[in-house]
């Protein structure tokens, strides 16, 4: 029997390179698994906070309408302490005008794409606007008969 024709070293090489391939595919296809979960679970979180904000900013919008309707007074302001970040990207709040006295307020981000939208009654007139995420005041503003928000840091 000669050198050239032993075998028996080539079962142990083969074998251990057979096993890293398939650890190696077992790993890279772990990885990009977890990857889809994760932005899944960013979507469900920025989801989730954009309702939140969307649905604190209408209950103040209603809240602050109810108080200029009523009181006729002057101008009726609520502070309102929002994150300036939801799932880690900046979100921006946008008030329209609908029908009748239905208006909405849109809550909406870019990474991940997700809009939310509350609609709700008002008994003053909107005045429309847009804001980047961060604490707001939402207003009624006697001498332009409108309610609105604005950025607290004015």
């Amino acid at each position: 029997m000669g050198l050239r024709d032993d075998t028996r070293g080539a079962s142990v090489a083969l074998t251990h390179s057979l096993t890293l391939g398939i650890t190696a595919l077992l790993i890279a296809s772990l990885l990009i698994g977890a990857g889809g979960l994760l932005e899944r679970q960013q979507e469900r979180v920025a989801t989730q906070g954009l309702q939140n904000v969307a649905e604190g900013t209408t209950n103040d919008l209603k809240s602050v309408d109810r108080l200029a309707s009523r009181s006729h007074s002057g101008e009726v302001v609520s502070m309102t302490s929002m994150p300036t970040h939801i799932a880690g990207e900046n979100y921006d709040l946008a008030l329209v005008n609908r029908d009748g006295n239905r208006s909405a307020l849109f809550a909406n981000m870019t990474t991940p794409n997700v809009v939310t939208a509350v609609e709700f009654r008002n008994e003053s007139r909107i005045c429309e606007r847009t804001l980047s995420s961060g604490p707001l005041r939402v207003v009624y503003d006697p001498d332009a008969d409108c309610l609105t928000i604005e950025s607290a840091d004015r």
